[in-house]
């Protein structure tokens, strides 16, 4: 065909010069893919799909700056997946790994991916329990409790007990926790201030819409002013600002923080350990390992504990919404598993002085 031949390709020729070229963006692959499914698939489950990839390509344009899937690599998926994992429970972002994979071996099969990539999409998914298919899995309130309790006692104002006081108080995603800088905590005000700053390597989940001030308690400035005036390490991030949450590399990693999530949320930490296991013998005790205990908690399910517990207390869901960054509607589908009973007795104190 020469140069000046516009007439279209057929889809057989079409196919024949994708392969060549074995370049496409996310955006052009799932187009690609829903419409390959059309035959075989319902449109309420293409649907699903777009929703589903619909996440990825976001990622992939303004998280990640991959426009060729040629250039996706498995840190890429494992980048996303801790992305969307700070969104969703086990269940659902399985399911949506379970969609990316097979988006994946489309862009194999029609050469625009790397042959491996599948299998590590089906890798990260997570390995689910019969129970865990209804995720209404959280820190409770009252771990949560046991766990602050034993910081006071034994790690007042460590750097742990910091971060779990602003993750549980604000219910923030640990995006928001590490995004944090030491001007964005004011202990007398006692408030802390998210700011999606993508400039200097923090954006947050919702980009400006997630800017927001959120107030603290007396007792968790207090943790947080301690932690700010003699645990944290002085340190300034590449960009030259200086984190609330430090290593002696500079700003936390998210990797790092999830990490430590998981170890302080071990029961045996704070008390017997419920699986009648021996320390000296745990692996989950054994670095890198943390997430191996049954009773361990993520990020994730501390966010879920937190949200279900306001709720519990009686805090409006437009009001909960605001302040964790979320939708109302998400928090229902995805975090909020209060208790009916105690929402209606919260209800009951707004309508007992009128007529009804």
């Amino acid at each position: 065909m020469s140069d000046g031949d516009d007439r279209q390709l057929s889809p057989s020729q079409q196919w024949e010069q994708d392969l060549e070229m074995r370049s496409l963006t996310p955006r052009q692959a799932v187009e690609r893919f829903i419409q390959h499914r059309e035959k075989d698939r319902t449109d309420e489950t293409l649907q699903t799909y777009d929703y589903r990839l619909g996440h990825f390509v976001d990622w992939c344009e303004a998280e990640a700056g991959l426009m060729n899937l040629n250039d996706l690599r498995g840190q890429h998926l494992e980048d996303y997946w801790y992305w969307r994992e700070d969104d969703l429970g086990s269940s659902a972002l399985k399911n949506e790994f379970g969609t990316l994979k097979k988006l994946l071996e489309f862009g194999v099969a029609i050469g625009a991916v790397e042959p491996w990539l599948p299998e590590v999409a089906q890798k990260l998914k997570p390995t689910l329990s019969k129970g865990d298919e209804v995720n209404a899995s959280k820190l409770t309130a009252d771990r949560a409790r046991e766990i602050l309790d034993d910081m006071e006692k034994y790690e007042f104002g460590s750097r742990k007990h910091a971060i779990f006081t602003v993750l549980w108080s604000t219910g923030c995603r640990i995006s928001g926790a590490r995004a944090l800088d030491l001007d964005d905590l004011d202990t007398e005000d006692q408030s802390v201030e998210f700011e999606h700053r993508p400039a200097t390597g923090t954006p947050l989940k919702n980009k400006a819409k997630s800017n927001r001030h959120n107030s603290l308690t007396e007792e968790a400035a207090e943790a947080l002013r301690a932690y700010q005036r003699w645990n944290r390490e002085h340190a300034i991030d590449e960009n030259g600002r200086k984190p609330l949450f430090t290593t002696n590399q500079g700003r936390i990693s998210k990797s790092y923080l999830r990490m430590l999530t998981y170890e302080l949320t071990q029961p045996c930490n704070y008390g017997p350990c419920p699986h009648d296991r021996e320390q000296r013998n745990c692996e989950a005790r054994e670095h890198g390992h943390q997430s191996k205990c049954p009773s361990s908690r993520s990020p994730h399910r501390i966010r879920t504990g937190a949200v279900t517990h306001m709720r519990d207390q009686g805090a409006p869901i437009q009001a909960v919404a605001e302040r964790v960054d979320a939708t109302p509607e998400t928090l229902k589908l995805h975090y909020d598993f209060s208790d009916e009973r105690n929402r209606m007795e919260h209800r009951r104190e707004v309508f007992e002085d009128i007529e009804l």
